[in-house]
């Protein structure tokens, strides 16, 4: 948890409450922004240090992620926020989470998330009439209309792009540099559930393994070598079991 918190202070802090700035040099209404900033901050510190603390508690990504979409939207104040996931088998990126476009398929190679998982960089588009990679093919198809962006990647701890996290049209104003920072924290939370998870299923792929590896010894060890079809049926049901083969072949000599 120290990781998080000097992870928050690190740049926020620098950012947002550097003590270096002579206040008295401000106009009226750059000490207001000042504050207004500040208390933002530390509102955000307060729902990002819950957030972490409720993915902590979390044992997989299907279950720490619809927790992360729901903080996102607290903190971001988005009208949408999805997240998609990337597809090694069909290269590109499907939507898990989202209020109307889950299943959507995107191309690596198009839009502002395929762009967003193929450099591993953070993009805030206040316009998209204005970004020459904005694919407007999934608003025709949902019959929305997206005016500003703000997306993060998601990486695993192999330092892998393994999602994408995005914000849709900011209901005040625009997404600015706080917005930046905090779905790069938001993304940091769901890159550890993401791994979490792949851990938690390796760990279960492994019992499932052992006990397997367990029925062959036990099933060896209790067969009658005078019964030998019986005895090759009971090799070919625990080699499709173990290996997962989609054929097995026994050959007697």
């Amino acid at each position: 948890r120290s990781k998080m918190i000097d992870a928050l202070n690190s740049k926020a802090v620098s950012t947002f409450l550097d003590e270096s700035i002579d206040i008295e040099s401000l106009t009226p209404e750059e000490r207001r922004e000042r504050l207004r900033n500040a208390s933002r901050v530390q509102q955000d510190f307060h729902k990002l240090f819950k957030l972490f603390c409720e993915v902590e508690q979390c044992s997989s990504a299907t279950e720490a992620i619809p927790v992360i979409i729901h903080h996102a939207y607290s903190l971001l104040k988005a009208d949408r926020v999805s997240l998609f996931r990337f597809d090694p088998k069909a290269q590109d990126l499907v939507c898990d989470f989202s209020k109307d476009i889950v299943g959507t398929r995107v191309p690596l190679s198009q839009g502002i998330v395929g762009k967003c998982a193929t450099t591993g960089e953070c993009y805030n588009i206040p316009d998209v009439t204005k970004c020459t990679f904005f694919n407007g093919s999934v608003d025709q198809s949902s019959a929305y209309k997206t005016e500003s962006v703000l997306c993060a990647p998601i990486y695993n701890v192999q330092g892998h792009v393994v999602a994408v996290l995005e914000a849709i049209n900011k209901l005040e104003g625009q997404f600015d540099a706080t917005d930046e920072y905090v779905i790069g924290l938001i993304a940091f939370f769901a890159g550890d559930a993401f791994t979490k998870s792949v851990m938690l299923e390796d760990a279960q792929a492994a019992t499932r393994k052992a006990q397997r590896l367990l029925n062959v010894v036990k099933t060896l060890g209790s067969a009658r070598s005078e019964n030998l079809t019986q005895f090759i049926d009971q090799i070919v049901d625990l080699a499709y079991d173990v290996v997962e083969a989609d054929k097995v072949s026994v050959f007697v000599v």
